[in-house]
């Protein structure tokens, strides 16, 4: 995972900040696609959460934003984050405050 070292301007709350995640990949062997089936379970879901804190941390109330592949766009949607629109082509998502912290706790409810 890359993070940007300067906050984005937040797409659901104007006029704050938001974490922005540059990159964010999990090996081909962790997609429940892989032929021989997943090896470690929950690794994307780590990475979003760890920039979760990372926003938390930075004053950014757990905003997190970032620009997904097409691919990706089912996975974003299933951690909850919300389309904002269109950015370098790729379908915009965004955390609010709330859902990132309502991600956050389920992350830590479930083994």
């Amino acid at each position: 995972m890359a993070v940007a070292r300067v906050p984005a301007a937040s797409e659901l709350s104007p006029g704050k900040d938001a974490l922005y995640v540059e990159f964010l990949e999990s090996a081909p062997w962790n997609l429940k696609e892989h032929p021989d089936g997943v090896r470690y379970s929950r690794v994307g879901k780590s990475l979003l959460a760890a920039a979760v804190q990372m926003s938390i941390d930075a004053g950014s109330g757990g905003r997190v934003g970032l620009s997904a592949l097409p691919q990706a766009v089912g996975f974003y949607s299933h951690c909850a984050m919300t389309p904002c629109g269109r950015h370098h082509g790729m379908v915009y998502f965004e955390y609010s405050e709330q859902a990132a912290c309502d991600f956050l706790t389920q992350m830590r409810r479930t083994p």
